[in-house]
């Protein structure tokens, strides 16, 4: 397998900019993955974005007051706006009174016939509101229903209009170029920076019990047509640690099978290897561990040469084992999704 190392660039139109938060400075927040709309389909699916609107409007005035209060460091208030180009633009919201909103155009545009540009002063009214976002330099941000929704669409997870209460649109999803999947939670977990070739690496440590969770994901290419053995054995590499097994470590347990998910064939694997020189979460020393990893490799259903792996490991004290984690592994893999067509 040959890792994916440069990102997949998709060759589109973003006619809506909601699908992603203005800076991409934050680890948590997604990429534009860029939507195409036919004219055909622009009216229905514009309509499909109401009842996300209209509760954007109800919920505009508690995102205020928290913003009032006093946002944590590097939290930013966002009023979400169309823009004449069917698209959405940022304001960054200064004060909010009287029915106007205040504030400041994140990026150039035109709306309602102004041409601002970046950094320049606004005054909206709040009718003309569509969305808001609070985002944060430590955890996803609240509010943005509007782009989690398109990207929820992409991945075959949305099919009726936007719902507020969908569970979808409640929780954080980890949206990559071609696929997303939802971790365990939020609280608790850091965003390492990923490795070469990795999309995301995700962590939680246990300092008191000396444990660290860590999920991790990428893209690869692959032969098309592979048998379900090819596959099988393909998983199975992710439990080879090359020279310094038997070195450093070693691999007491590999075990690997074909992975039932309706949309496309995957193999999942699962190893545990002790490791003589473990980084100890609580004193930052190295010394004898065990980790427990689960593997998923799906080959994606629109692309066949590309296959999406997925890596959740939990590392721990002998006699320290997680019961829960085998669990939590399951439902990391059940959430995958696929980007099929774009919107």
């Amino acid at each position: 397998m040959n890792l994916i190392i440069r990102p997949i660039i998709l060759s589109a139109t973003c006619l809506l900019a909601s699908c992603a938060t203005p800076y991409l400075s934050n680890p948590w927040e997604t990429p534009n993955r860029y939507i195409r709309i036919s004219v055909s389909e622009q009216a229905q699916f514009n309509a499909s974005l109401q009842p996300c609107i209209d509760h954007a409007r109800k919920t505009f005035a508690e995102a205020e007051h928290r913003f009032q209060d006093g946002l944590p460091d590097g939290g930013t208030f966002y009023a979400i706006a169309f823009n004449d180009q069917e698209g959405t633009s940022y304001i960054e919201v200064d004060s909010s009174a009287s029915g106007l909103i205040r504030g400041y155009v994140n990026l150039g545009n035109s709306i309602k016939g102004e041409v601002y540009a970046a950094g320049d002063s606004i005054v909206l009214q709040q009718s003309d509101l569509v969305d808001w976002s609070i985002t944060y330099a430590d955890r996803p941000a609240d509010g943005n229903l509007l782009g989690k929704y398109m990207l929820l669409k992409q991945d075959g997870l949305a099919t009726g209009d936007c719902d507020p209460t969908d569970i979808e649109l409640q929780r954080y999803r980890y949206f990559s170029v071609n696929y997303s999947f939802v971790p365990p939670g939020t609280d608790g977990w850091v965003l390492v920076e990923p490795g070469e070739g990795d999309d995301v690496i995700m962590q939680a440590k246990n300092e008191d019990l000396d444990q660290v969770n860590t999920i991790s994901s990428a893209r690869y290419r692959i032969r098309s047509n592979n048998s379900d053995q090819q596959l099988i054995e393909q998983v199975r590499t992710f439990g080879s640690y090359g020279d310094e097994e038997g070195v450093r470590y070693n691999v007491v347990n590999l075990e690997a099978d074909i992975y039932s998910k309706k949309e496309t064939r995957c193999a999942r694997a699962q190893h545990t290897v002790e490791d003589k020189e473990a980084l100890l979460a609580k004193s930052g020393q190295r010394g004898f561990m065990i980790k427990d990893v689960q593997t998923l490799l799906c080959v994606h259903p629109a692309s066949k040469q590309l296959a999406v792996v997925l890596n959740y490991s939990h590392l721990h004290h002998p006699g320290k084992w997680d019961s829960e984690f085998i669990d939590r592994a399951d439902k990391v893999f059940e959430s995958l999704a696929f980007t099929m067509q774009y919107y």
